[in-house]
């Protein structure tokens, strides 16, 4: 095998350097001493050196003497000598008491001690005595240690000779990760297939990569091995897993095609009015009309406030001539809205709690006497009301996604986009790992790594937060169904938000919010909201 042979050589190559002036001054062979029987190296040695069948280049050495004591400090070292010491004697070798009786019976030395600090004072004895000695890795344990050997041997005019054996195995200084990559194809067309969903797997680990605008992937620094290879994209056919085998240093260059599949929807309608500018992707609509209860006709002019949770004003806007305004929320949360008109009295909406893809109309009814009629609010959510977030338990969330998802600060999901992996994906980790998040791996438990490096390690072992509230370091973290979601935020370091830090600096936050209903019987409170304005609209008329 390779392994013997690379000893082989190391070996040859070692006996060579040292043994020159015995080989010159004998025809019998040249008698090798070890001193040091703590490493598996010793005996490897002295079985190649001894072996009857030896090549021409190794049968003029033989072993014919070893020191055990190697190190004392090293626990390993000490358990290990008994072992080696049976396999010398078996082989027919002297065991010596002491380094200066083994000087005597032998011509050349190697030293194999596997701790390096008593090295400095072993090799001068070998030294002082003038036999050509072969010192095994580690040279010393100190730089001052390794200049005062080679001094010593310069000094005493002494061969020694030092290096690792892996400098004679074949492509031993390549690294032990390749490459894989390649680019996802339309298997009809030949077109590049961006956003597609690349899977590397193997025995328990899978690592996720998003094609880029060409279709192309790329998984670098990756571990030797088998893998199973596979694309995923809406609207094509997953193909056949591929399996894959890269070695050290190899760069593999795929192609995977994907059928196509087209996707049968639902038919959809929109029904929208004419606005102003697009809305983005974190604000709401609240449209409404402003109208004098008396007369029902529309009041112009008046003026319209959307005010936050805490009071302050987000948005003034006046009512047009048919009395209608439209108020943009700029994030998720919770609001009001109130209506001014010189000669009426103000009113105040109930609170809204607007959700992504919420649109929220309200109608309010001024009196222009001194009663206050109770305004009708009608929401269309893009949801029932069973379905959604007690929003104001979330105004961190909707804070840090509309200041930081479109300056890349973060990585964000909306229920919208977790009810997409509910029954798809095992684990939250398994979706933020499908998604093409920052994330790189799924651990068994469900736990995920990030990209990025983590102290002393190649990954990112992230912190968690959950409901706003951040885990300490080593909690073990709940375990959530995917259904169980309404948002998560990933950030890796330096991006970070301080209020998540706990007054550390992680190298990553996973944040994940639950979904809380915050009415469990929403018909009954619709119901008695619309008798109730009924009431106020009938006492309003009586004291006109």
């Amino acid at each position: 095998p390779r392994t013997r042979a690379a000893a082989f050589a190391f070996i040859t190559f070692a006996m060579l350097a040292i043994a020159q002036p015995a080989l010159a001054q004998q025809n019998e062979p040249v008698r090798v001493g070890v001193i040091g029987l703590d490493t598996s190296h010793a005996p490897a040695f002295a079985r190649l050196l001894n072996d009857e069948d030896a090549d021409d280049d190794l049968a003029g050495f033989r072993v014919v003497a070893a020191h055990p004591k190697g190190s004392t400090n090293l626990e390993s070292s000490v358990v290990r000598q008994p072992g080696y010491i049976e396999e010398f004697q078996d082989m027919g070798i002297t065991i010596t008491d002491s380094i200066d009786v083994l000087l005597e019976q032998v011509d050349v030395v190697l030293l194999t001690t596997n701790d390096g600090h008593p090295r400095l004072e072993q090799t001068l004895q070998v030294l002082r005595a003038g036999k050509p000695v072969f010192v095994d890795k580690p040279v010393a344990a100190s730089l001052a240690d390794v200049l005062a050997i080679y001094e010593a041997a310069e000094k005493y005019d002494v061969p020694l000779f030092s290096s690792s054996s892996l400098r004679y195995v074949d492509n031993a200084a390549a690294p032990a990760i390749a490459t894989i990559q390649g680019v996802v194809l339309d298997r009809e067309t030949g077109n590049p297939i961006p956003s597609a969903i690349v899977q590397l797997s193997t025995a328990g680990e899978t690592r996720s990569e998003r094609t880029d605008g060409a279709g192309r992937f790329a998984f670098v620094d990756t571990p030797l091995g088998t893998y199973r290879l596979e694309a995923l994209h809406p609207g094509y056919r997953a193909a056949p897993a591929r399996e894959v085998t890269v070695a050290a240093g190899e760069t593999l260059d795929l192609e995977l095609l994907l059928d196509p599949d087209p996707l049968l929807l639902d038919s959809i309608l929109v029904s929208a009015e004419r606005a102003e500018r697009a809305l983005r992707t974190e604000e709401q609509l609240i449209v409404g009309r402003l109208i004098d209860d008396e007369s029902g006709e529309p009041l112009q002019m008046g003026t319209m406030r959307l005010v936050s949770h805490l009071g302050s004003p987000v948005a003034t806007i006046f009512s047009d001539d048919d009395g209608r305004f439209r108020l943009v929320s700029p994030r998720p949360g919770t609001y009001r809205v109130t209506a001014e008109r010189m000669g009426y009295e103000p009113a105040e909406s109930a609170e809204l709690h607007l959700m992504p893809g919420d649109s929220i109309g309200v109608e309010f009814r001024l009196s222009a006497r001194a009663i206050l009629v109770e305004p009708l609010t009608v929401t269309a959510s893009a949801r029932p009301w069973g379905d959604r977030a007690d929003l104001r338990s979330m105004s961190e969330f909707f804070d840090r996604w509309s200041r930081f998802a479109d300056g890349g600060f973060g990585e964000f999901l909306t229920r919208d986009e977790i009810a997409e992996w509910e029954g798809r994906a095992p684990t939250p980790g398994h979706m933020l790992l499908n998604t093409g998040m920052s994330t790189m791996r799924v651990l068994p438990d469900g736990r995920v790594q990030l990209r990025g490096t983590d102290v002393g390690g190649q990954y990112c072992s992230p912190t968690y937060a959950v409901n706003g509230v951040t885990l300490p370091e080593g909690q073990p973290v709940p375990s959530f169904d995917v259904s169980d979601l309404e948002a998560v935020e990933v950030y890796t370091r330096p991006n970070i938000p301080v209020e998540l830090t706990r007054g550390e600096f992680p190298c990553g936050i996973v944040a994940y919010w639950t979904r809380l209903s915050p009415d469990p019987n929403p018909r009954t409170r619709s119901k008695w909201t619309y008798v109730g304005a009924a009431i106020l609209g009938g006492l309003g008329f009586l004291l006109m």
